[in-house]
């Protein structure tokens, strides 16, 4: 498991907004694993200081409040490959916007990093499931939606782990997510 990067102290984002919700309630477990086997992420210029590490190209627009995996959450280059996987866990586990294109694609879906990084993905081309993703800043009130969101998700698996029926790899993802939880907690409290 990777070291945690240092607790942030960057300023607020200026864009909190009401398109930043989850899914109430939590959609139903086929739609959310079928959602999971769409997901497609592309990495975006605009959330790079570096773009180019990336093998992005120079991003030339206004970045206003955008976080930056390499400068804000240090996610190297070499990790980009774990973004979709880590995507398709945080939508297993429910965290999805709240709205939905005409597709039935949520427009923002969340996930958390093994060292307790969030990272938010908005929709990048609708009806394909691609998306794009960034950190999420530390005094967002979204970070700790996501938080007890996924809370619930580890206390569902701890309670369906005991009657499941791989018991090892469902003790194994359990103890996963629950160290992901506790960096989360840590890192955005």
């Amino acid at each position: 498991m990777s070291s945690r990067p240092p607790k942030r102290t960057d300023e607020e984002r200026d864009s909190e907004n009401d398109k930043r919700e989850l899914a109430d309630p939590v959609r139903g477990a086929n739609f959310l694993q079928a959602l999971a086997l769409e997901f497609k992420y592309e990495g975006h210029p605009k959330h790079k200081m570096h773009p180019h590490a990336y093998g992005l190209a120079t991003f030339s627009g206004r970045r206003g409040d955008a976080t930056f995996c390499d400068l804000h959450a240090k996610f190297p280059p070499g990790r980009m490959h774990l973004l979709k996987g880590l995507f398709q866990d945080g939508i297993k586990a429910g965290l999805t916007g709240a709205n939905y294109t005409a597709h039935d694609e949520p427009t923002i879906v969340w996930c958390i990093d093994d060292n307790g990084w969030i990272y938010e993905a908005r929709i990048t081309t609708a009806s394909q499931a691609v998306y794009h993703g960034f950190p999420v800043r530390a005094g967002e009130a979204i970070a700790h939606e996501v938080i007890k969101r996924y809370s619930e998700y580890v206390r569902r698996l701890k309670s369906s782990a005991v009657s499941g029926g791989n018991l090892k790899a469902a003790v194994a993802h359990l103890k996963l997510c629950e160290e992901k939880l506790k960096n989360a907690e840590e890192m955005y409290r």
